[in-house]
């Protein structure tokens, strides 16, 4: 199994004593901070062997002047961030944003676990007389599955719980800019599709202390009611299954873990809308209630932990 080290273009550069390239940003993109660069090194040794490598960078490093750290980075890494895609909004003669509370429910490949709690959640949000002022989208952190329609565990999952998956699904990827620029509320099923999506946003946070960018993102499962304390992750049922019983069996583990989390998240947005005049209410309630949260655990990148 490949096992992989996120290092960043700025803490190899500062290892050799010397400073980070610079990348060229583009018109309407944002580079990340240099400390945020991706350096992905793929070993089958796993940690152990990342290390061993920097190490040998190290002892074998040339004087500073002579230094060249950029064929090191493999791609650049640029954002688009949230105030960027309502600045375009703007200039495009775009309507204004939506009154109605947008939920994005993110899985890994968006065909799965979000595309039946979507189905789930659009049930119980009609069930409380919400659809006017609440909806909904499933997404994918990784591309694999863009375009692609639900899985069929998924459908017969849903199906056997009397939902439906609406039959033009079709799997879309997570966009930090545009996403964060539009959703109220992000709800993540475990700890690697939570890691995925603020990797990518925590750093619209340093930059926009005001954003409440990251307080969005939560657990499906904190809104289950009588959820055991600490169990808050939803696993992927298609994880190391290939069909047949096993991963049936896995696909109904699932939604018996979805389908309450997200009936209880309906019930959760319905006391919040009481007396609540319009639907910007209800997102200003929710936006307020969000940030008075305790931040969620995810695996945080060295980099993100320093100083915290």
């Amino acid at each position: 199994m490949h096992r992989e080290i996120v290092m960043s273009q700025g803490s190899m550069a500062l290892l050799h004593g010397v400073q980070p390239p610079r990348a060229e940003v583009h018109p309407g993109q944002m580079p990340l901070p240099t400390a945020c660069h991706p350096l992905r090194l793929i070993s089958g040794r796993g940690i152990g062997h990342g290390h061993g490598l920097c190490n040998r960078l190290y002892a074998t490093r040339k004087a500073a002047d002579d230094l060249d750290v950029t064929s090191t980075v493999i791609s650049p890494s640029f954002r688009s961030a949230p105030w960027n895609q309502e600045a375009k909004a703007t200039l495009a003669g775009e309507p204004e944003p939506s009154s109605q509370t947008l939920v994005l429910f993110v899985s890994e490949s968006g065909v799965c676990r979000s595309a039946l709690a979507a189905a789930a959640f659009q049930a119980a949000i009609q069930a409380v007389g919400l659809e006017d002022r609440v909806r909904c989208q499933a997404v994918a952190t990784q591309s694999f599955n863009v375009g692609e329609g639900p899985e069929r565990a998924a459908v017969t999952a849903a199906r056997a719980r009397g939902l439906e998956i609406p039959p033009d699904f079709a799997a879309r990827q997570f966009d930090p800019g545009a996403d964060m620029a539009r959703c109220d509320l992000v709800l993540v099923m475990d700890k690697f599709t939570a890691s995925d999506v603020l990797r990518e946003i925590t750093v619209f946070d340093s930059i926009d202390t005001e954003g409440r960018y990251s307080t969005r993102v939560r657990y499906l499962r904190q809104f289950q009611p009588d959820s055991p304390e600490g169990m808050t992750e939803i696993e992927d049922p298609l994880y190391g299954n290939t069909g047949g019983a096993g991963e049936a069996a896995a696909m109904s583990a699932a939604a018996s873990l979805i389908v309450p989390s997200c009936q209880g998240l309906a019930a959760f947005l319905a006391d919040l809308n009481a007396g609540c005049e319009d639907g910007a209410a209800l997102k200003a309630r929710l936006a307020e209630t969000v940030d008075g949260m305790q931040g969620i655990d995810w695996l945080v990148p060295p980099l993100l932990r320093a100083g915290t």
